[in-house]
């Protein structure tokens, strides 16, 4: 149950990691129709760019964050380091406070079951278990949403750009 309400506020807050971005114009109807839904304009050709908006457009593709590098962090650290990784420091907080919550009810319960008598050892033990499974959850729902915050994060910034 503690799991569930846990990944429900990951959820939940979520949204709140985007800033608010200014309305656009939708695109003419003949541009509409060749676009897949969904999908981000073109970049505009290299060549059709002064020399500084190519320089430009080449700094910040190499600032972006990458999705595999963000996967890897959020898998092998933990703790939300994907998130921070791709600038998207609410989301690395709460994947990060997520991980902790689970792991120190495991720990308050391993402690318990040692002082506790064979009888109840059972129960405790389980609950370590839950909350060791609450740790693990957390940090595969960590890894599995870390490139969709650093796709978010590029696509921001070369919203931004042009």
């Amino acid at each position: 149950m503690l799991a569930t309400a846990m990944l429900l506020c990951t959820f939940a807050f979520a949204d709140d990691a985007k800033p608010e971005r200014p309305p656009r114009e939708p695109p003419p109807r003949e541009q509409r129709a060749q676009r897949p839904r969904g999908d981000r304009p073109p970049l505009p050709e290299i060549d059709a760019l002064t020399q500084e908006q190519a320089w430009e457009l080449a700094r910040v593709q190499a600032t972006l964050p990458d999705p595999n590098t963000a996967f890897n962090q959020s898998l092998i650290v933990g703790f939300g380091a994907g998130h921070f990784y791709a600038k998207q420091p609410k989301m690395g907080f709460i994947h990060a406070g997520t991980q902790l919550v689970g792991a120190a009810f495991a720990g308050y319960f391993a402690m318990k079951e040692s002082e506790a008598s064979r009888s109840v050892t059972n129960n405790f033990q389980q609950m370590m278990w839950v909350g060791l499974g609450i740790s693990g959850a957390a940090r595969l729902v960590d890894a599995y949403t870390a490139p969709y915050s650093a796709r978010r994060t590029a696509d921001e910034a070369l919203t931004f750009s042009r």
